[in-house]
């Protein structure tokens, strides 16, 4: 799986959303946020073909939080 850290979250609806935002990202088939680790992470589809780290932060960035 693929990490990234996520500033800003901070109860329940901030991990849901980050949860849908990356969920959306082309590639991506299975999510997984730590709202306590500030941590996103997740499975590509297709491992010879994954999903784009700056897709996947555009839409934690998108949404208003900040991706490392």
């Amino acid at each position: 799986m693929t990490q990234i850290t996520v500033n800003g979250m901070h109860c329940e609806n901030c991990r849901n959303a980050v949860y849908a935002a990356i969920s959306k990202v082309e590639g991506v088939k299975l999510v997984e946020v730590d709202l306590e680790k500030r941590q996103a992470r997740w499975l590509d589809k297709d491992p010879a073909n994954p999903a784009s780290m700056a897709d996947v932060r555009d839409a934690v960035e998108g949404i208003g939080f900040e991706a490392d």
